[in-house]
């Protein structure tokens, strides 16, 4: 139960077989032994992406970043997801908002 990186390739597995609940469940154990696991943190935010969570998805890339300030794919990642929350938000017609995420 401490190991953070056998729940981390657990998450891996569920996440490929489309469990996406259990896949975060898996990668949350692994932050709970290892709050900095940047590679956890990431996958987590590709997860909420996959599912049209884009706040849960922004704040789980900015985590990654801060453990791992170099993590470039966690970098490009949240450059992609803040680019699609401003996008939703400007298609709700909040302009001025929608600005502040590109």
């Amino acid at each position: 139960p401490g190991y953070a990186e056998s729940h981390y390739n657990i998450g891996i597995t569920m996440a490929e077989r489309g469990q996406v609940q259990q896949a975060l469940q898996a990668y949350e154990k692994a932050l709970q032994v290892c709050p900095r696991y940047a590679e956890a943190h990431n996958n987590m935010g590709v997860l909420h992406k996959s599912v049209n969570k884009l706040p849960e998805a922004i704040e789980a890339y900015r985590l990654a970043l801060q453990a791992n300030p170099n993590f470039q794919l966690a970098g490009q990642n949240l450059s992609l997801a803040l680019s699609d929350m401003g996008t939703v938000v400007k298609g709700q017609g909040r302009l001025d908002q929608a600005i502040a995420f590109y």
